[in-house]
C-alpha cells in the first residue's frame, strides 16, 4: 500500500478499489479498463521499467500502447517529441485516446497493430478486466473473444516516420517477430523490449 500513497494522489480510491481512475502525484491520470491496470502505471512510470529518456528525443514509438501509460509519459518528458502510439483493441485504444486528450499529451494514436507482415489478423483477448495480455497468439489466457485488426509493419512506420529515436514494443510475445522482420533497424536508434511486472 506504501507505493500507493507515494505514487497516486488519489491513492485511498486506488487501495480500495472503488474506480477505474487514477491520478498520479506528478500530475498525470488515467482511465484503466480496470484496477488490474494499476500495476501497469506503476510499472512504467514509478519504476521507470523502460529507463529515463535523453530528452533529445525526435521521435517515439510505442508499440503496444495499451491505455497510454508509456505514451503520455514519453511526451511529458520530451515534449518536443512526436510519439506514435500502436494499439490495436477497440476498447484500449478508446482508453487511450482519452488519456491522450485528459493529459493535454503530443501523442498520435493509431489503431493498428504492428506484426511481421501487413494485412488483417486475429487479436485474441483476455477476460476479467485484463487489458494487458491480449495477442496476435492465441494461449489459454486469450480465449475469452477476439477481434479483427488492421496490421502494419516496422518497416512500413520507418517509411512513414522516419528514423525512429526510441521504440517501446510490448505486444505478447511477438516483439522477436516484429524486430527479426524489419529490414531497416538500423534506423532505431533506441529498442526497449517489454519488461516483466515487479511483483
Amino acid at each position: 500500500m506504501l507505493h500507493n500513497i507515494r505514487a497516486f494522489s488519489n491513492w485511498p480510491s486506488v487501495y480500495l478499489g472503488t474506480g477505474n481512475y487514477v491520478k498520479l502525484r506528478n500530475g498525470l491520470s488515467f482511465r484503466l479498463a480496470s484496477r488490474h491496470d494499476i500495476p501497469i502505471i506503476k510499472h512504467v512510470i514509478t519504476d521507470r521499467s523502460y529507463g529515463p529518456f535523453d530528452g533529445g528525443e525526435k521521435i517515439i514509438v510505442d508499440i503496444g500502447a495499451n491505455v497510454g501509460t508509456f505514451s503520455v509519459l514519453a511526451s511529458r518528458e520530451c515534449p518536443h517529441a512526436t510519439v506514435y502510439a500502436f494499439e490495436p483493441c477497440a476498447r484500449n485504444f478508446s482508453l487511450l485516446e482519452h488519456n491522450i486528450k485528459a493529459n493535454r499529451s503530443n501523442v498520435i494514436p493509431i489503431k493498428k497493430a504492428v506484426a511481421p507482415e501487413r494485412g488483417i489478423a486475429t487479436l485474441y483477448l483476455t477476460g476479467g478486466g485484463d487489458s494487458g495480455h491480449h495477442s496476435l497468439i492465441r494461449s489459454k489466457r486469450n480465449t475469452v473473444s477476439e477481434e479483427k485488426v488492421e496490421c502494419v509493419t516496422l518497416d512500413d512506420i520507418i517509411d512513414q516516420v522516419g528514423d525512429i529515436d526510441f521504440l517501446k514494443i510490448d505486444i505478447e510475445g511477438m516483439e522477436d517477430a516484429v524486430l527479426n522482420s524489419c529490414t531497416q533497424l538500423h534506423r532505431v536508434k533506441r529498442i526497449e523490449k517489454e519488461k516483466a511486472l515487479k511483483s
